[in-house]
């Protein structure tokens, strides 16, 4: 966090807050929770904050599973290579993914919050 490597989380979560306000406040309130709480199940629930970049995110991931498994052995196909990866890391990657993005949230969590009440 400190070395930067999650900016690009921070303004994701900035915007998806911003477009997502009222839907998170009546997510929350028919709840019957506190913001806080109510933003982070929200997250956790809908799993991803801007799909476009965590998907070139993941690509990203699968073209260095692809390298390395190529530095081992150049005759296995790119496609199984892929769905190799697919079926091992893919679900995993997105739980780290909401993790990351939930801890990004906590770092700065006060002024996350005071978006809603702009």
């Amino acid at each position: 966090y400190s070395k930067g490597k999650l900016e690009k989380i921070k303004g994701d979560l900035e915007l998806f807050i911003q477009s997502n306000k009222e839907v998170i406040r009546r997510f929350t309130i028919r709840r019957e929770l506190n913001l806080d709480i109510g933003l982070r199940w929200y997250m956790v629930l809908k799993r991803t904050i801007n799909s476009k970049r965590e998907n070139i995110d993941q690509i990203e991931e699968m073209k260095r599973e692809r390298w390395y498994r190529h530095e081992e052995d150049s005759s296995i196909p790119d496609h199984a290579i892929l769905q190799d990866w697919t079926l091992k890391h893919a679900a995993g990657w997105r739980d780290h993914r909401v993790l990351q993005i939930i801890y990004v949230y906590l770092q700065d969590k006060e002024r996350y919050l005071k978006m809603f009440a702009q």
